[in-house]
Order: C-alpha cells, then structure tokens, then sequence
C-alpha cells in the first residue's frame, strides 16, 4: 500500500533529520557531561548540520561564481524565515488572486528574470523570451521535465509524453508522432457532428431565455470529439443536460448516471495537479493523509481501462502486423496497441493525449468568445468574414478555414493573451548561465537541478515585446505592420504551444478544431449580440476593480471574469453568456 504524499514526504526526510541527533547521543553517551547538556546537544544538531551543509553550499555556489565570471539571479526577498511568507502569498494568490498577481509584482521591481527560495528549494522564474528559447530550442538537452513535476503530476500523467524525459520521452514522442498527420487532422465529420449538437443545446436554452455556461459547452465538444478522435468511443457528454447558474441542472432522469462524470472528473483533478505545481516542491505538506486525486483518478479509469482492455483483446483475435504508418480509420488507441503491450503505459499516454486534446481546444474558445464580448468591432469583422466565406449554413472546409485570415487573427490573439498553457516548468541538468537581464552586466549563473519556470502569460503581454498596445485585444496585430515590427523579427515572443523538440504535435489538430468551432458556431449565432451573464460564485473580487495600474498581471482592473490555471488556463466559475441568432439562418 502506498504511503499519502505527505507521510511520505516526511518518511524520506527522517534519516537526514534524525542522523545527527542520533550520532550526537552515541559520542555523548560515553563522554562524561550532563544529561541536560546531552539533550541540548542533540536538539541542535540536526540544525547546526543543516546550517554546515547551507555554509558548504554557499562556498560551493561562491566558488563556481568566480570560476565563471558570472552573478548570481537576482533574488525575490522574503521576510520570513525560509521565505513562508513567499509561500503564502502564492497559495493565497492561487486561492483568490488574478493570474499572476504576486509574481508580477516581483517582476516588476527586479526585472524579467528572478528567483526565490522556498525552505531551501530553489526556483527560477522568467518570461525573457532569449532564455524560454534557450530552454525549449537552443539548448533544449539542458533542461528537462525534471523530478519535481514529474513527482506532482504521477498520480494523474504517469509515464505519459508529458511526464517523462530522455529516452522515455523520445519513445513516446514517436509513438503518437505519425498518428497527428494532415490527412487526419482535416477529417472534420465528427468535429461537425458534435459542433451541431453543442448548437442545438445553445439554441434551446437562448430561446428559453437562458444563459448557457459556454465554457463547458465548448469542453463537452472538444472532449466528445477528442475521445471519439483518440479512442474510437466518445464519452458523450453532450448527452448530458446543460447546467443553470445557479448551480443546478435541468435532470430529466434523477436515477441515470450523469454522461459527464468523466468530465467533471477530468476538470477536478487538473485543479488539484494544479494547485500542487502551484506550491512548489512542497506540496506533499498539504496532503498529509490523503492523495486527493485517488477519486478523480477512479472516475477516469473507469471510462478508460474497459476501452483499453476492448481494443487489446481485439488485437489479441486479429493479430494485425506491428507497422509504423496509420491506417485511416485507426485511432490512436488502436496505433498504440498495435505498438506496446504495456496496459499502463498506454492508459498514461491517453490520459496525457486528451488533457492536451481538450483543454487548450477548450481554453482557447472559451476566451475567444470572452474577448469578442468586449470588442464589438472584432465580433462585426469576425461575422462579416464568416458569412461572406460560407454563408450561415455551410460547414467549413480544410482549406476554407485556412484561407480566413481574420479568424486565424483573432483565434492568435486570444492565444497571446490568454495562451492555454501559460506558466510551464524545466529543471536544469547541468550548470549553465543565461545573459544578464542589463547588457555589459556579468551573466547569471545556475546550478544544476534548479527548478525553472517561465510563463508566456508575462511574455505575451510584455510591452517592451509587443508594443504599447500589448494589453489590447487587436487581432489586426497579426496581420497590419505590427507584425513585421514585433512577431516577425522575433519569432519567439509567441509561443502558445511551445517550440523547438517538444512543439506540440496536436498544433494543427487544434488548429483546425477551434477554426472549425469557432467558424460554426458563429455560422449561427451572432458574434456582436454577446452578453455576459457571470453569476455571483463566477465574478472576480470587487477589489480588482481598484487596482491602480493597468499592466500585465493589473488587469484585473478591468476584468469581468476570473481566469485562473491548473494544467491550462480557464475560467473560474464558467463563462455564462447568452446571444441572439443569426437573422439568416434557417431554424
């Protein structure tokens, strides 16, 4: 039986806690002094054994200082001991603060560069787009998933693509690799199935009167057509019935499983990874007795493993030839089996495949329709191009959707504003430098198995990299001059689904499912008619409101909902919205 985390967190700390007070007591206990001294004596120990490693250390780190020619990072102070109060103030932030808050503010008076320590853990945090290239391109072998992610996200990642390093990593990446080609991408039928069904379920709760909670609409379509798309068998959560902002739904059979349980489940135990990312190395403290994603985890397994056991026993009677090219009609399930036996390693990988099949899909609509809320002149081009392209009634194709520049615009600026994966983590396998923040200044230097994180959340939104307007939604950036002055020059500063070795192989896939989405719902709703409708447990805090400076992470000044992030960006409480009906479109 496994341990809880935090049983196991202390259970693996006990020998370096325990050995000096026990050497302490054996060398006192044949020496002639008090037995108050004695205890004293061993009280200390274990303290005065961490402040001489701390001493070690620091000589260590001094002298590979000098040896380099380099600085040290420069530092986000703590008050308090250990820096707790750092602490704190990040789990406070992910609690009920705006997305970034409290590490913007450190930003703000150090630069884009800076790091902290948190009872001894070290931890980097940057969004200079020269050092993201560095970590994701240039000297991608430098830095790795690392133990400290891949510790928090086991329970629920395992050994998927997302979860490992190295040669693992590299096996996994050539698994799936062949499995995401144009050829599959561009069927859209299910895509379309689902889509629809999502619009019928909208048109019958606005003719209600109604508001529909569009973040989970836009989630059971990416999630039907991911596990129909992935595994061959759909969840069918739009099956289910809608929910009401008041937190009820509208139940036709009070006995019946609900369809979504597997989505619900796959939202609730991405916060909870989330959240752990979010504290730091020492998560496990705040699961002491309990692993909370076992549940979650449960719900998952359920709807996974009889798939799984289905397609291997039909592997079993078929005997189909290990090859590596992709029949039309099999799934990545199928492709799996057809290459590992392992039952586990393949539930990983699917886990893996659909969290980054669903959410970024999901994220991405979601805020799309968010942001045309607020810029009615965006929503009236977006609907011209639309319907002058298609008409309300024809679905679009591959090259339809390629050839609509404006909606490629506007689903790229909802991405730089609002990227689905907007801080993400490394650790360094060796010691290495990054340039100073300010030219001429030494370099800074880092020691291997430092944690890193960089955000594009910052980069994106950084005005020294795009412009002046940085925080304006203007999907005309993406098109006008302005992108042979920022983007163009500087490829980098824009990256929403990574770059380099580990770029997402989906990047098409979701390309294509968002435009379609996106395209086919505003086929028949009217982008400029948008209404948000937050109820009170989805509206941020009346105190962003008061925020003085409207810069990066102070947008919560003007902000109407709540953006928050476990593996990817969402909205807390859902985006409620209602909209009217295309006036040419035929019911």
């Amino acid at each position: 039986m496994l341990l809880p985390p935090g049983l196991g967190f202390l259970f693996a700390r006990l020998p370096n806690l325990l050995w000096p007070p026990v050497v302490t007591y054996a060398i006192s206990y044949f020496t002639a002094i008090p037995t108050s001294l004695r205890i004293v004596a061993c009280i200390l120990s274990t303290p005065c054994y961490i402040a001489f490693e701390a001493y070690k250390s620091s000589r260590a780190h001094h002298h590979q200082l000098a040896t380099r020619g380099a600085q040290d990072v420069p530092v986000w102070p703590g008050k308090w001991p250990g820096n707790l109060d750092i602490l704190l103030q990040l789990v406070e932030s992910w609690k009920c603060g705006y997305l970034g808050d409290v590490i913007d503010d450190a930003f703000e008076g150090i630069g884009a560069t800076m790091r902290f320590s948190i009872l001894g853990d070290d931890e980097i945090f940057t969004y200079n787009p020269q050092n993201i290239k560095t970590i994701l391109v240039t000297d991608f072998d430098g830095y790795e998933k690392g133990e400290r992610m891949m510790i928090a996200t086991q329970s629920v990642l395992g050994r998927g693509v997302f979860n490992v390093d190295g040669d693992m990593w590299k096996f996994h990446r050539g698994m799936t690799r062949m499995f995401f080609t144009k050829d599959r991408i561009s069927d859209l039928n299910t895509l379309c199935h689902n889509s629809d069904s999502a619009i019928a379920l909208a048109k019958s709760r606005f003719r209600q009167g109604g508001e529909i909670d569009i973040q989970d609409l836009f989630s059971r379509v990416t999630l039907d057509t991911a596990t129909s798309f992935l595994l061959g068998s759909s969840v069918n959560s739009l099956s289910a019935n809608l929910p009401s902002s008041d937190g009820t739904e509208s139940l036709v059979d009070t006995s019946a499983p609900s369809p979504d349980s597997f989505s619900r489940a796959f939202a609730s135990v991405q916060r909870k990874v989330g959240a752990r990312l979010w504290i730091g190395p020492d998560w496990p403290l705040a699961e002491m007795f309990r692993d909370v994603t076992i549940e979650d985890n449960a719900v998952i397994d359920k709807f996974v493993w009889p798939i799984i056991k289905s397609a291997l026993a039909m592997k079993e009677q078929n005997k189909p030839a290990k090859n590596d090219g992709t029949d039309d009609d099999e799934t990545l399930l199928s492709h799996l089996v057809s290459q590992t036996d392992d039952l586990q390693l393949i539930r990983d990988e699917i886990v893996n495949i659909l969290i980054a099949g669903r959410d970024t899909t999901t994220s991405t609509l979601t805020f799309a329709t968010y942001c045309l809320s607020r810029n009615p002149q965006a929503a009236i081009r977006l609907r011209e191009e639309i319907l002058g392209k298609l008409g309300p009634l024809s679905p679009p194709t591959y090259d339809d959707m390629k050839a609509m520049s404006y909606t490629r615009a506007v689903i790229n600026e909802t991405l730089r504003l609002f990227p689905p994966v907007p801080f993400n983590v490394r650790e360094t396998t060796r010691d290495t430098t990054w340039p100073a923040e300010k030219s001429g200044e030494k370099p800074y230097f880092i020691k291997a198995k430092t944690a890193i994180c960089f955000s594009v959340w910052f980069m994106h939104r950084s005005t020294e990299l795009w412009g002046p307007d940085a925080m304006v939604f203007d999907p005309d950036r993406f098109i006008d001059e302005r992108l042979g002055k920022y983007l163009t020059p500087n490829p980098h500063i824009f990256l929403p689904f990574n770059a380099g070795p580990r770029l997402c192989l989906g990047r098409e896939f979701a390309y294509n499912q968002i435009s379609f989405a996106l395209i086919r719902f505003f086929q028949t709703f009217d982008p400029t008619t948008i209404i948000l409708k937050q109820p009170p447990s989805a509206q941020p805090p009346a105190a962003w409101k008061s925020a003085e400076n409207v810069a990066r992470g102070k947008a919560k000044a003007y902000e109407d909902i709540w953006p928050q992030s476990h593996f990817t960006l969402y909205v807390k409480g859902g985006l409620w919205v209602t909209m009217k009906e295309n006036q040419d479109v035929e019911n």
